[in-house]
This record gives structure tokens, C-alpha cells and sequence, in this order.
């Protein structure tokens, strides 16, 4: 497996990664990622989710606690996958991947790394958007991909 170097100027970077317990994907596999996930979800001029053209979405909040009860709700089951990708808006970091409870439990570390993140599951379709504010949202592709 190709290795990616830790972008060691963002000491805050590396914290989120041990937090999470998880490795960076080579350069490789965080392109193709980030290429399925523009493929799945559509983008305002703006880069982030246009919102107007997904169906299915709820408004989270600000509350990190209250993401998964949204995505049961909106996924209508208490059956989810929880293995997710992270996508940050800034470009200089690689996506990773991630269980979404743990994201929930580092919430802070995360969401410090750029000002906005998607977060997506491929299995069941779904995506949270977290804004610079911490407002998310929660919403289904109308196409699921598997890799």
C-alpha cells in the first residue's frame, strides 16, 4: 500500500487521525473517493451540497448527538452501516475513512480540520454535510456506489 505523508505543518490533523484511530488513504485511493462521492452527490458554485436537488434530507442541527437518530430516521431502519469517507474542503488534506460513532465521539477534532466536511457511506447512500458553523444536515444520493 502506497504511503501518504502526514501533512506534519497541521500538528491538528495528525490529532484527528489518532483520535479517530484511523490512516490516511494513499493519494490514490482519496482521489477515487472524492471522485464517487462528486459523482453521487451534486455541488453548488460554492462546493458545497445542493441541497435543492436531493429528495431526502433532514436538518441535523448543531448537536453531533443527534446524527444518528436523523439517519435513522431518514434511512426509516436502526440498521446502519456506519463505515464512512470524510471529505474536507480544503484540498491539502486526503480524504480518510472512518467509523461515524467515533467521529461523533471526536466531533471537536474533526470539525476543526476545514471549514466545511462531508461525510458519506457508499453502502446505504448517505451524506452529512457539517458547515463552518457546525450546522448539519443529513441527506440520501439517489445513487449508491459501491467500491
Amino acid at each position: 500500500m502506497p504511503s501518504v505523508h502526514l501533512p506534519t505543518e497541521r500538528p491538528i490533523f495528525k490529532k484527528c487521525l489518532e483520535a479517530l484511530g484511523v490512516s490516511l488513504l494513499s493519494k490514490e485511493e482519496s482521489s477515487r473517493i472524492s471522485t464517487i462521492f462528486d459523482e453521487m452527490f451534486p455541488l453548488d458554485q460554492l462546493g458545497k451540497i445542493d441541497w435543492d436537488k436531493i429528495d431526502n434530507k433532514i436538518d441535523v442541527g448543531y448537536d453531533p448527538e443527534n446524527i444518528i437518530p436523523s439517519l435513522e430516521r431518514l434511512l426509516g431502519t436502526s440498521v446502519i452501516n456506519t463505515s464512512v469517507y470524510i471529505i474536507w474542503s480544503s484540498a491539502r488534506y486526503p480524504a480518510i475513512k472512518a467509523d461515524l460513532n467515533k467521529i461523533i465521539e471526536c466531533f471537536e477534532s474533526v470539525t476543526s480540520i476545514s471549514p466545511d466536511k462531508f461525510i458519506f457511506n457508499l453502502e446505504f447512500g448517505y451524506v452529512l454535510e457539517i458547515l463552518v458553523s457546525d450546522q448539519m444536515t443529513i441527506g440520501l444520493s439517489s445513487s449508491v456506489r459501491k467500491i
